[in-house]
């Protein structure tokens, strides 16, 4: 069966070095989500 709640990111863990290596070289984030009507909205930051 698919996953189809993606609020519940625990059964994606990432091992600490692995973690640390993304926390440390990444220079963006992606916010997404959702208005009152439902439509999708979204900003990549840098």
């Amino acid at each position: 069966m698919a996953t189809r709640n993606y609020e519940d990111v625990t059964k994606y863990p990432l091992e600490l070095d692995v973690r640390e290596e993304l926390l440390t070289t990444q220079n963006e984030a992606s916010f997404c989500w959702g208005k009152r009507d439902g439509s999708p909205m979204g900003v990549i930051m840098t």
